[in-house]
Parts: C-alpha cells; structure tokens; sequence
C-alpha cells in the first residue's frame, strides 16, 4: 500500500502510524479495528488466530493452511526458520536470504552483507532481531540498521543453530562448535567446556527464570550458570534412548519437555531420571526435531509431520497438512497464527476459519453438492453422483438408502413429521426415494404417478401431505399415493417448478423456470408474473416468513418480497440462489459472489448500504451451488451445498478477527531514496525534498481481509 505526495516545505518528523507537522497519516480500520460494515456488533474473541482453532480451543471453528514458496510469493522454496515478532511482522531465514513479511509482501533485507542466509531467527527483549547464518555468523538488526559479528570478533563457529537470552538480557548462541555469548557491550564469551566445544548444538533455550539450557547434537543436555557448563547428561545418563529436542515449560523454573527419536516425550524437572519424568506417548510421531510452546499448547513437529499436546499431556497428531517434507521449526505470530518453515516446502501459515470443508474432512470426493439435510446427528449430503451420509464425527455411514440411491445425482432431501427421509434424485431411475424409520424403502417414478423423473424439491403441508417439484409439474403425495398433479391441463405453461411452498389457507405457491409464480388454491391456479411485480419469470425460491408476515422471492435477476410487491434495488447483486436467517436477525444470502450478511431489516426497507460478504478469499472452501438446498441446524450450523463439497459456517456464533490489527510504516522514501527510523522510532525528512512516497503495512495474516482508510492531511 503507497502513498505518493509532493511538498513543497522540506523539514518535518514523520512518525510510525502518524505523520506530524507537514502529513498527518493515520490508520484507521475500521473505529480503530477493523471495519466489519455491519450494524451489529461481531462476536469478540480473544484467542482467535489458527493456533487456536487447530487446538480445540476456538470450539467450532475450522482452520486453512496456505503454503508460501517460490510459486505464490517467497522468492524462495526453502526456509529453515520463521519469526514472528511484537511488531507484527514475519520475518523468514533461508539459504537464499532473509525475507521480512507484512502479510502482503516478502521484502529481502539487504541491510547487511552479512545476510547471506539464515538458520535461526530470534526477538530480544529490546526487540532486535538476531539472525544466525549458516556460514556468516551473527547480524543484530535495530531499527533499519545491521550489526554484523563474525570469527574476527570471536565467534567460536560461523554457523549459528539457535539463540536464547538469559535474565541479565546477555544472548546465547549455540553454534556447531559450542556455545557462546553476546553481553550488552557486545563483546563475545565462550562457555568454554570441552563437553561441548566441538560438538554442534541444537539449541539454546532459556527457562522462565531466564536460566540458559541447551542440547547437542550428540543428544546430551546442559545447563549454564555463571556463563559456565553447570548440569551436563548425556541422553543415556538420563535413561532416555536419544534426546533430539528440548522445551521448557514456560510457568515452572527447570522443568523441561523431551523430544526423543522414538514416539515418547519425558515431562519434568531438569537432571532426572526417565523413571522419575511422566512418559507421554506420541504414537505414529518419531524423531521429534522441534517443540515450542505457542498458543497456551505444546506444538511437536518431526521433519514430515505435526501435532501438540493437549493440557491432560494427551498427544494429537495434525492430519490433512500439505506442508510433509523437511519441517524445520514451528512458531507463531502475534494474532495466534502458526507459521511452519520448511527447507524445501518454504513456510505454511495455519490460520482459524470459520468456514469447514465438510466432505474433505470425511474424505468424500470432490463434487458438485445440491441438497444437505441434518437429521438428527446425521448429515445428509446429496450430490451428482450419489448420497452420502455422515454421523456426528464425521464417519461416513453407508446403508440401504445410500446403496439403493446408488450414483443417481440428488437434488433435495427433508424429512417428513413422521420420521420418513425423501430424497428427490433427478433424471435417474429412482425418482422420488422414502426412506422410512424401520428401514424400508418406498419408490416413486412415472410409473406411480410421478409426472416427471426429475424430482426437483419437496416440501409437506400440515396434514402430511409431500408437495413434490418436478420438471413435468406438481405432484401431491398423500397415505403413500400420488393423489394428484397439477401440469398443463391446468393452465400452466411452464412445467419446471423451482421451488414450492406452503401458502395461507391450504394455498400452494411455486416458481417455475421461465413463467413466473403460480397459486395453487384447491382447483384454481392463479398466474403471477412481471405485471403482478415480478422482475423476473425465473423464480428459484420461495420462502414463507412467518416472523415479518412475507413471503421473501429469490428470481433470477432480483430479491422481493411479496407483501406490497417490493423489489429490493439496493442488493448489490442479483445472481442470488437461496438465504436464511440467524439469531440475530441477519440474511445469510447465498450467491454466485459468495455469501452476503446482511440486516434482515435493511432488506425488508430496501436500504441495503451496509453487508459483509464471504468468499474463497476469506475463507469459504467452495462456492455455492445454483439452486440448492443447504442444512442449518439448531445451533446455526449452516451446511452449505457447494460445487466442490460442502462448506459448514455457524452463522450465529461467526468469528469476526476484530483484534487490533498492527499498522506500520514499511518504508519512508524520499526522492527515491530510502529513509530509516530514528532509535525512537521517528523518520526525519531530509532538507531539500521534493517528493515523499510512504508504504504502509497492514500486519494482519488472518482471512478477515479488512477495509483499509488513509488519511493525509495537514
């Protein structure tokens, strides 16, 4: 994001996220958040990013991954190590560099000729970033600029595994020979020790008595006080087949997590023994190469797979990650978003979504879906080539009905008051499908009475009675007989019914595809078409709205209303399909676009100016089905018929990331030149200037994909 303006004065102090004296910049999203243009308020969460949501603890959200290398972005296809810093950003080390992301750009840091390549990255507590490279030694980066330390200072290896930093603010560096470290004077310390002086260590970490501890690659584990080797045990010493990662417990001083080359982690205090430390079990995970503690979890990794211990030390491994090969290191950033490096995947961003791939979770195969039905714990998924079902943990079930419907595409599925399931498969050879409690099976076709093999919709009248849709008219099915149809002896002209309705009195109201609505009152069909208010003869939906006394019409080029015959102009669009309600009084509206939010109440007085729409690029995994039927259950579940699956979204309890979102200026350039920060964070223009081009980093990695406002002013 660029800002380009011309001044004619040529002194003045820009600071970060506001420009003073000549410019005045500021960011605004939304009142200071993000702008969710909706009038009610979003729910608020605290822990909301994709840490979160994988864990379990963000109940009843989903979460995307998005791979990052030299195909969509990172110059690159390797990453050894990723960072998330305070200040919002992602930084990435690799053979190929050091790359700084603002969640739009990755920008290569030239500040150094030391940034070669990175094996390592860390934040101090004075927020520099410390960079280790694999054959360069060390680069401090502070405020735009570099320090770079190397052998001819002291380092006992140039090539730099992990940092830590101790309670005196002094930063370790475990190198492959040995360990070192960096006091405020910048002065290198050997930890001399010829345990470990020519061995290659894996990593530093402090405790949280900022007590320094480290593993090395032979898989002994150690201990520094005083800037000495205080603890030394060998993996064996400890009882423990090979130690290959290590991870302190964040609350309790000396008590440490053990990854091990087998499928166990040991838990508990520094020193003892494999008897004395809780044994946890990671089945199907070995050679554990990295833990971190990010997003109140343990998050485990080896070099092709992932998972996290749960707070009861239960182990649950990730399943569906794209990211298998070469798994570095795992971290987070500041929104609770996780962030994979791999050196030879690049890096994977996890991120919370409140849209779910239903069908590729159970592992059905991608197709088109045109009708979801929740009955009970079960799900019913109808789609071109078949029913599937699905129990309450995603299980697909397979029964009669799913075998007797066999590869017949299925358009709409309910059930009746009595229990019975109706699928309405099209074209095919089943017709009409009742699939009753006791398991038995009753099929409808022309040869029962059916006017057509394509079974379109169905829906039931107070007295049991099923109104089935079809392409040859309407057919009433009562005490298991098809009692009656009502086709072109009728006076209809356009057979192909779209959708039925129950109407007032006893009335049936359906839309056809070509000539309008049709009002089926006992033996008399009235006709209503354009001159009566319709916009279009194509009407795909009719739904009877009990709450505000309407029947809201869904044509093909329009949403109305029949009440006073409104046409709602101000939707801003008009290929829609189908919508529902949440507890909020909010239209979910279905579209070819996505899914539009939006004021049930805006709509019914046309003065639609405030929405917010969803679509695959913040999170919905498929795009609705034309003329569809989705599920929403009682906890406002809505499962959504798609063209590649089935999208699950809660629209009573939807996921707004309003967090604040940190802003930043990226770069500041004057007459194309680039202009660094002060230590205080403030950009001095330089006398003489004619031209100012500030960049501007929204530093948000979500899928909330925000409204953005820059004000210049004087």
């Amino acid at each position: 994001m660029r800002v380009n303006l011309s001044i004619k004065n040529n002194i003045g102090i820009i600071k970060k996220v506001a420009v003073s004296l000549l410019i005045v910049l500021v960011l605004f999203i939304s009142a200071g958040i993000i702008n969710v243009t909706a009038d009610e308020e979003p729910a608020v969460y605290d822990e909301y990013g994709g840490g979160y949501a994988v864990t379990g603890q963000l109940e009843g959200f989903g979460y995307t991954t998005e791979i990052y290398d030299a195909s969509n972005g990172l110059p690159t296809s390797d990453a050894n190590c990723v960072l998330g810093t305070t200040a919002g950003y992602v930084w990435i080390g690799g053979y190929s560099g050091i790359f700084r992301y603002d969640g739009n750009v990755f920008e290569k840091v030239t500040l150094s000729d030391g940034l070669t390549s990175g094996r390592c990255i860390f934040e101090d507590s004075k927020g520099r970033i410390w960079v280790g490279t694999n054959d360069n030694g060390i680069v401090i980066i502070t405020n735009g600029t570099a320090e770079h330390i190397t052998y001819k200072e002291g380092l006992p290896s140039s090539s730099i595994r992990s940092f830590a930093e101790d309670s005196l603010g002094n930063i370790y560096a475990g190198t492959t020979a040995g360990v070192c470290y960096v006091d405020d004077a910048m002065d290198i310390h050997i930890v001399d020790d010829e345990r470990i002086n020519s061995d290659r260590i894996l990593r530093v970490v402090s405790d949280s008595s900022g007590m320094i501890y480290g593993l090395t690659g032979s898989g002994a584990v150690f201990s520094v006080k005083d800037g000495m080797i205080d603890e030394y045990y060998e993996s064996s010493d400890l009882g423990i087949n090979e130690i290959t990662s290590l991870l302190p417990d964040p609350e309790k001083p000396g008590v440490f997590y053990y990854g091990t080359v087998n499928d166990y982690i040991y838990y508990g205090p520094f020193g003892y023994g494999a008897k004395e430390l809780k044994k946890i079990e990671t089945e199907g995970v070995e050679e554990i190469n990295w833990m971190s503690y990010d997003c109140g979890r343990v998050w485990v990794a080896t070099p092709s797979s992932a998972g996290f211990l749960d707070t009861d030390f239960s182990f649950h491994i990730i399943d569906g990650l794209p990211m298998t090969s070469a798994i570095e290191m795992v971290t987070s950033d500041y929104q609770g978003n996780m962030w994979f490096a791999s050196s030879t995947q690049g890096v994977m961003k996890v991120v919370a979504n409140n849209f779910s791939n239903i069908t590729e979770a159970a592992g059905i195969p991608e197709d088109v879906v045109s009708a979801t039905y929740k009955y009970g714990d079960m799900l019913y998924i109808g789609t071109d080539s078949g029913l599937y079902i699905l129990d309450s943990d995603m299980n697909i079930v397979e029964n009669d009905l799913t075998e007797y419907i066999g590869n017949e595409r299925v358009r709409c599925i309910k059930a009746d008051d009595e229990g019975n399931i109706w699928v309405c498969t099209f074209k095919g050879k089943r017709g009409l499908v009742c699939y009753h409690p006791d398991g038995t099976i009753t099929g409808y076709t022309e040869a029962d009475g059916l006017p057509s093999p394509y079974i379109r919709n169905i829906t039931f009248t107070d007295d049991g009675s099923a109104l089935v849709g079809t392409n040859g008219g309407l057919a009433i099915i009562k005490y298991g007989v098809v009692m009656r149809v009502v086709a072109e002896e009728d006076g209809i002209k356009n057979t192909v019914f779209l959708t039925v309705e129950n109407g007032d009195d006893g009335e049936i109201i359906v839309g056809s595809d070509g000539d309008g609505m049709y009002v089926i009152d006992g033996d008399t069909v009235t006709h209503l078409g354009r001159d009566d208010g319709l916009t279009s003869d194509v009407v795909m939906r009719i739904k009877k709205d009990d709450a505000r006394g309407v029947y809201w019409i869904v044509t093909s080029n329009s949403i109305e209303y029949m009440k006073d015959g409104v046409n709602v102009t101000s939707f801003p669009i008009n290929n829609n399909y189908d919508f529902y309600f949440d507890d909020k009084d909010n239209m979910w509206i279905l579209s070819s676009y996505g899914i539009y939010r939006v004021s049930a109440e805006d709509v019914l007085n046309n003065e639609v100016t405030n929405y917010r729409l969803y679509t695959l690029a913040n999170g919905m995994t498929g795009t609705p089905t034309s003329n569809s039927y989705s599920a929403l259950d009682d906890e406002g579940n809505l499962y959504i018929s798609c063209r590649n699956g089935v999208t699950r979204v809660n629209i009573n309890h939807y996921l707004e990331e309003n967090a604040s979102i940190k802003t930043d200026i990226g770069s500041l350039m004057c007459n194309n030149e680039r202009i660094l920060p002060e230590d205080d964070g403030t950009y001095i223009i330089p006398k003489g200037t004619d031209r100012i081009q500030i960049c501007c980093s929204v530093l948000d990695y979500t899928l909330s994909n925000p409204t953005v406002h820059i004000y210049l002013g004087s």
